[in-house]
């Protein structure tokens, strides 16, 4: 285990969980990403690091709505990480909720498992990111390109699609209960076996999309 000089961030070359961190900080050493980008995504990885001079003030308190309809005060940390190249990275199960990654490149980025919820991903580029069994309950992807992503499993329910490009996504077994895909672009994108009750599909691309994978706005349908 060494101290980067840059960060403070305690480094290893160990594999499993802390291969995330890994490709972070290799990253930065490439300099694809800031110090303050890597500070923010070992944060949301949980990754111990060292006190720095100068903290960040507490989160202030806001208010949030969960799928039961519940409302409880929680605080809630706002990564900024907007216009980010983080193409290739493995944040898998990182706890980005709220997260500004607007303009991000994510491009075959591992979001696997990862809480996006009410993020921020706007015009982000996913191209072939694994966001598998991610929740994204409430994130806005308006305008991202979702090109052959895989969203198999994933909590998309009231999220903002519209003018996505879902071409070729595979959202088999996902959950878009009221998700508005106005405008987007489902050319053979896979919704077999999607939650799609309430969904909004006006003036969307639906070219190779049969009635079938939509399974007549129901769930589970085989």
């Amino acid at each position: 285990m060494e101290t980067s000089k840059e960060t403070g961030i305690e480094r290893s070359s160990g594999n499993g969980p802390e291969s995330g961190r890994v490709e972070i900080l290799k990253m930065l050493e490439e300099k694809k990403i800031t110090v303050e980008e890597a500070m923010q995504l070992l944060q949301a990885l949980k990754v111990p690091v060292a006190a720095q001079p100068d903290p960040a003030p507490r989160p202030a308190l806001t208010w949030d709505r969960y799928a039961d309809d519940h409302e409880r005060q929680t605080p809630r940390r706002r990564f900024n990480l907007s216009g980010a190249n983080l193409a290739s990275a493995n944040l898998q199960g990182a706890k980005l909720e709220g997260a500004n990654l607007f303009g991000a490149n994510l491009e075959s980025a591992n979001l696997s498992e990862a809480d996006v919820r009410d993020a921020n991903l706007q015009g982000a580029n996913l191209e072939s990111a694994d966001m598998s069994g991610a929740d994204l309950r409430g994130a806005d992807l308006q305008g991202a390109n979702l090109e052959s992503a895989n969203f198999r499993g994933a909590k998309l329910q009231r999220a903002n699609l519209t003018g996505a490009n879902l071409e070729s996504a595979n959202f088999s077994g996902a959950n878009l209960e009221d998700a508005d895909l106005t405008g987007a672009n489902l050319e053979s994108t896979d919704f077999r076996g999607a939650d799609l009750r309430g969904l909004s599909l006006m003036g969307v691309n639906l070219e190779g999309v049969s009635v079938q994978d939509l399974g007549i706005f129901t769930s589970n349908q085989e």
